[in-house]
């Protein structure tokens, strides 16, 4: 009767630790997923897209994608369009996303106020442009 009873104690004590360390298993690999997501980086960019939304097809605007795109290009006269101005609603403002090799521009639809602005300023030349005539008479000919 001891063999038996020693026999059933050995069995308990193994399942037991099993379960244990199947517990300790599940939650160590469940802090490295959440550890994992946690540590993955947001972009401004991954934001942005999360708040804007497709506008519903119902609402009309004052403004046209045409005139949208003609305050961006303002903005930004040496980008070009890489497709055609889309309306969505930014954060709850209908606006025109106008999509530009330089980055994009949110006007608003009804108001024309550019929402915002991903477009980088136009850097100026730092070295002055001279013609002909000035070098030829900084190396020493003259013109008559």
């Amino acid at each position: 009767m001891t063999q038996r009873f020693a026999l059933i104690i050995a069995s308990a004590l193994t399942a037991f630790v099993l379960v244990l360390m199947l517990g300790v298993g599940l939650t160590v690999g469940a802090r490295s997923v959440v550890e994992a997501q946690a540590a993955t980086p947001v972009t401004a960019i991954q934001v942005a897209e999360q708040l804007v939304v497709p506008a519903p097809t119902a609402v009309k605007p004052q403004l046209s994608a045409d005139q949208a795109a003609q305050l961006a290009m303002k903005l930004a006269p040496d980008a070009r369009m890489t497709r055609t101005p889309e309306l969505v609603n930014l954060q709850g403002t209908l606006a025109y996303e106008v999509v530009l090799n330089q980055g994009t521009i949110y006007v608003d639809a009804n108001s024309g106020k550019v929402l915002f602005n991903s477009v980088s300023a136009p850097v100026a030349p730092t070295t002055p442009v001279r013609n002909r005539e000035s070098e030829s008479e900084h190396e020493g000919g003259h013109h008559d």
